[in-house]
């Protein structure tokens, strides 16, 4: 914590990535601690995570999740959609499911984001996050 605190103060733009499937990752004591000990150094947190059928293959769960992350102060940054890689079949979600959850109320910034090789190419247009404190 002290190495992060000391490139904030000098004068570092520091952020992290964090990876979450679900809410439920989020709603615990400990998570919730952590979160708060890593912002009080300074440091950006910023959400990604990946869109898997069987777990979070539903607006209502993005949508909790994006608005838990903004209610914890990090910056829901995006989804990605699994490539063709590895035993991916059972976890997999079609791109037009992608956008149909994508599209919910609540959404992050850049979604849904999928991986082309070495690239990544963003399907959805540039939106907002609506919390309490911006309406």
């Amino acid at each position: 914590m002290r190495l992060l605190e000391q490139l904030v103060e000098a004068g570092k733009h520091v952020a992290l990535m964090a990876h979450y499937n679900h809410w439920k990752e989020l709603d615990t004591d400990a998570a919730q601690a952590a979160i708060r000990r890593i912002r009080a150094t300074g440091v950006v947190i910023r959400a990604q995570g990946p869109l898997v059928a069987h777990i979070n293959d539903d607006p209502t769960v993005w949508a909790r999740l994006w608005k838990t992350e903004v209610r914890l102060g990090l910056v829901p940054y995006y989804m990605f959609v699994e490539r063709d890689t590895g035993a991916r079949h059972y976890f997999e979600v079609p791109l037009a499911r992608a956008w149909q959850i994508a599209s919910a109320p609540a959404r992050p910034p850049r979604l849904p984001v999928c991986e082309v090789l070495v690239m990544k190419t963003t399907l959805a247009r540039f939106c907002t996050v609506t919390t309490a404190s911006t309406k």
